[in-house]
């Protein structure tokens, strides 16, 4: 559903830095980059490490260890801590508009619970941030469409689908 009054773009580019500058602000501002909480060491003479998570987390956290090194590895839990209050700001615009995706981005921003879970290595922040970007493609998926674009994406393979519905298939 799209609202049905739309704001002008310059809006919307100045609702997205609000969001995502205060996000960004209040989770580096109150996380404290330092220690390794939430990895449960197996033994610690050998320092290995056993996951209890989404192997996603600690993949990303190697990806920023290699990018920043331990501070980008500190750093993970608030970078998904930004990106599901995003992912959280984008769906409700995409359901409500910019007016109540704008408080709700913030409200979720300075809530207590989300800058703990920003601040804390687990996994929660990463299922926030699928789940939410999730929602609006799936409402882009159950819009209406064609009968003949439903029929072909119903019948064809998936990657044959759009090309017959263009008329591009052989």
């Amino acid at each position: 559903m799209r609202p049905l009054l739309r704001p002008p773009p310059s809006v919307v580019g100045l609702s997205f830095v609000v969001v995502a500058g205060l996000s960004l602000g209040l989770y580096l501002g109150l996380t404290r980059l330092s220690g390794f909480m939430g990895f449960p060491l197996e033994r610690p003479e050998t320092g290995r490490v056993y996951p209890e998570f989404f192997h996603l987390f600690p993949a990303f956290g190697a990806y920023l260890y290699a990018a920043m090194g331990v501070r980008g590895a500190l750093a993970t839990p608030a970078v998904f801590g930004v990106l599901g209050t995003l992912a959280v700001y984008f769906a409700l615009r995409r359901l409500f508009g910019l007016g109540p995706a704008l408080l709700g981005g913030l409200l979720l921003g300075g809530n207590a619970v989300q800058v703990w879970f920003a601040r804390y290595p687990v996994s929660e922040t990463v299922s926030q941030f699928l789940f939410f970007l999730a929602l609006p493609f799936i409402g882009w998926f159950e819009r209406p469409r064609p009968l003949p674009d439903s029929i072909a994406t119903a019948v064809l393979p998936a990657g044959a689908a759009p090309a017959a519905a263009k008329g591009g298939a052989h």
